[in-house]
């Protein structure tokens, strides 16, 4: 049986990245040539997934406007 020990997704472009690991989810991104990161436990409502992706999108749409 297979066992999920961690998922990564990486833009290359942007330096972004979500990766899924220990029951933790950690979406990232580079703004300014600092990485601004969220950590979501899985066993947490999905309120707090939206909210780091509100965050995330925020980040970005930042970056697009300069």
């Amino acid at each position: 049986m297979w066992k999920i020990i961690s998922l990564v997704a990486v833009d290359e472009e942007t330096g972004g990245r979500v990766t899924i690991e220990d029951n933790r989810v950690k979406i990232a991104t580079v703004a300014d040539s600092v990485t601004v990161f969220r950590r979501v436990k899985l066993k947490e409502t999905p309120p707090h997934l939206s909210v780091a992706i509100d965050d995330l999108l925020k980040i970005f749409a930042k970056e697009d406007a300069t």
